[in-house]
């Protein structure tokens, strides 16, 4: 699974289970009693999740060809490391 299909399951996922407009419907109701904080908070809390999405799918090619890069160079290293360890090639030559 690469991240960008992460990242476009878990877009699709918000966007089914309607995280994005239950926040928003939600903030109305607390205008409307009052409690301004717990209303800015649901807004942002939206636009937070919303940034997120859309940030992390334009991102997430990269990320992957990042991830690719360091694990295989973590792994190159480790091989190297792995033979430099075991060889006994020094001890007799």
């Amino acid at each position: 699974m690469t991240l960008e299909s992460f990242w476009n399951l878990l877009d699709s996922k918000f966007v089914s289970l309607g995280v994005l407009e239950a926040l928003l419907g939600v903030a109305p109701d607390f205008a409307r009693k009052s409690e301004w904080k717990n209303a800015v908070l649901c807004g942002v809390g939206a636009t937070v999740i919303w940034l997120v999405i859309k940030v992390a799918r334009k991102l997430s090619p990269r990320i992957d060809k990042l991830l690719d890069l360091i694990f295989g160079n973590a792994e190159k290293f480790a091989l190297d490391l792995w033979g430099t360890l075991t060889s006994d090639f020094e001890t007799k030559y």
